[in-house]
């Protein structure tokens, strides 16, 4: 299994005893989680008390994507003091994640990837300033993972990388992964006319995007006509050709909830 894990979710109701569960269950994986707000600090402290290994623990800091994390400052600075005194904590450094630099454009994508980042690695300055450890700063969406790489004191975390998809491939020229998985359909229904249909429901790939939310190899001039929970009908040229019960295949535009 993983060596080193990381929940990059803060752990809030029975979350925080579930990690306990899972660090006592798996002693020789390294567990680790972020945290934005003090009062969770304490919470993993009490839940930790007591454990073979001390919890990792990252500052989750919000660069510019507004979801997660606190804004790097004061309170950052209290927060992250609170975690490296904390009894069954270990101050492991600062998490920012920027999924939200879509810059088509790979020198418009670095400016702001540089700019976001400013703030952050101010912060780390002034925390070890103040005689804290940061050891790591794990960083990157999957469009900024070619920026952060370059750096050795960042750690990268990009998802949709690992399996790629059909929505970054054509946002992000520069990105030149390989599909790494692929979706398996069967014709369940031929309405009739041009319509074919397809047992590629909700249940099976996200629905999160506009349409084309598939692309199907020797199918991708297909128009979605209907979405719904387990099927998707389609409109093709094609369709005189193709039988109930053939076999597809194809690519999704957004693979992260797909699987």
């Amino acid at each position: 299994g993983g060596q080193d894990v990381l929940l990059a979710h803060q752990p809030v109701g029975p979350n925080a005893v579930r990690l306990r569960f899972l660090a006592d269950r798996y002693p020789k994986t390294q567990w680790g989680t972020v945290v934005d707000d003090i009062s969770v600090v304490q919470i993993l402290s009490d839940v930790f008390a007591g454990a073979e290994s001390d919890l990792a623990v990252y500052l989750d800091l919000n660069c510019g994507m507004n979801r997660t994390g606190i804004v790097p400052g004061p309170s950052a600075m209290e927060i992250y003091k609170a975690i490296y005194d904390a009894p069954g904590l270990k101050a492991r450094g600062l998490h920012a994640y920027d999924g939200h630099n879509h810059e088509e454009d790979l020198v418009k994508r670095t400016a702001k990837c540089e700019s976001d980042f400013e703030p952050i690695l101010n912060l780390r300055k002034q925390l070890e300033e103040a005689g804290m450890k940061v050891p790591s700063l794990v960083t990157s969406g999957t469009p900024t993972f070619p920026i952060h790489s370059r750096y050795d004191d960042r750690q990268c975390s990009p998802g949709t990388a690992v399996l790629w998809d059909f929505g970054y491939s054509d946002g992000f020229p520069d990105l030149t992964f390989e599909y790494a998985a692929v979706l398996f359909t069967r014709v369940c229904s031929k309405p009739g006319g041009d319509r074919v249909c397809l047992d590629l429901g909700h249940k099976a790939v996200a629905a999160d995007k506009p349409q084309p939310r598939v692309r199907l190899f020797e199918m991708e001039s297909a128009k979605p006509v209907v979405h719904s929970e387990e099927h998707l009908t389609i409109e093709t040229e094609n369709a005189r050709n193709v039988s109930v019960g053939d076999c597809y295949y194809g690519v999704p535009v957004h693979i992260c909830p797909t699987v």
